[in-house]
């Protein structure tokens, strides 16, 4: 009965496991072409996704504001705004 008791506390004090995030994806790539760009970026080894968030570089994400997550290592945005400038925040999940 005393080393079950024991075991019981031993499970109660066991410290629990973190979970690291992923990496963010390397080698982000963007190929415009009128008012779409093909997005493109290295797979992480641990990642089972990636979370994009594309907006106008103004500051004015009101003009223009996509957030996506896709399970791929490819993304085509669309509605883009031909020779505008847009920041793109990429990270894998």
């Amino acid at each position: 009965m005393k080393n079950f008791i024991f075991s019981l506390l031993l499970l109660a004090f066991t410290w629990p496991t973190v979970a690291f995030a992923c990496a963010p994806p390397s080698n982000l790539n963007a190929v415009p072409s009128g008012t779409t760009a093909v997005l493109t970026w290295a797979a992480q080894t641990s990642a089972t996704s990636y979370d994009l968030e594309i907006e106008d570089a103004t500051n004015n994400p009101v003009s223009f504001y996509v957030e996506v997550t896709v399970t791929g290592t490819t993304y085509t945005v669309t509605g883009l705004i031909a020779g505008g400038v847009f920041q793109i925040v990429a990270q894998a999940a």
